[in-house]
């Protein structure tokens, strides 16, 4: 089992880094025009998880909330929200 976070609404994607530890985007359907975009990449491991069992995850990165400290995009701000 996979638990979504409470903003999130769907797995986005999935990719495998090796036989037991996946990444994975987690996300909802809001835009920067409508909702409140939520879009984060998680690290599980299913090392040691029993058939049926609840998969443990640590954030690697909110794609909403990227430092970006040099305003790279000229936007005059210091974070970078990933758009779709």
């Amino acid at each position: 089992f996979y638990p979504l976070e409470p903003e999130g609404t769907a797995i986005g994607d999935m990719v495998a880094v090796d036989d037991q530890r996946f990444i994975v985007i987690e996300r909802n359907g809001g835009t920067a025009t409508s909702g409140t975009p939520f879009k984060r990449l998680y690290l599980i491991d299913t090392t040691g998880v029993a058939s049926g069992g609840t998969v443990g995850k640590t954030l690697l990165v909110d794609l909403m909330n990227l430092a970006d400290p040099q305003d790279l995009n000229g936007d005059g701000s210091t974070t970078f929200t990933l758009p779709y």
